[in-house]
């Protein structure tokens, strides 16, 4: 591939990635609603789970609300316990902290993903303890779209 045909090839991705973005945009409402319906997370011993109940199918919704009209970029919420108890496949750690993080990700092809994290850590660097726990959850996300399910995807951090 010459310098030329790379340029080409990397202009027509960012025409492609302008258009996914901004059809995210338009569409943000019923696609959020697709993506709570249908998304599944992998479990602490492994399997899929959905998270099927009233609370977690609010909490998605919102989520994927959010992550849509912003184009798909990364996002990432911050849960408090309460929040994250909603979704079946999580468990509580009560020696870590007092909120987790709900991070979605949506890859080139559409293809999108969620996990959540729970904080944990030195209690007296609450800033420290949510960045690792934000960046788990995203990475764990990310770890879904690529195929990598040998990672549990309810991490903590």
């Amino acid at each position: 591939m010459t310098s030329t045909d790379a340029v080409l090839a990397d202009a027509d991705y960012q025409a492609a990635a302008r258009f996914a973005r901004a059809y995210y945009r338009a569409n943000a409402d019923a696609l959020a609603e697709e993506a709570a319906r249908t998304s599944i997370m992998v479990g602490r011993q492994g399997g899929f789970i959905r998270a099927d109940g009233e609370d977690a199918q609010r909490i998605l919704r919102r989520v994927f609300l959010r992550h849509f009209r912003s184009g798909a970029a990364i996002t990432a919420v911050r849960l408090t316990l309460d929040e994250m108890s909603a979704f079946p496949a999580m468990t509580l750690n009560p020696h870590a902290g007092h909120f987790a993080w709900l991070a979605v990700v949506t890859d080139s092809t559409g293809r999108y993903s969620y996990a959540i994290a729970q904080e944990s850590g030195a209690p007296d660097d609450p800033k420290i303890r949510a960045v690792a726990a934000r960046s788990i959850a995203q990475l764990h996300a990310c770890k879904m779209l690529v195929g990598d399910f040998m990672t549990d995807a309810c991490g903590n951090a």
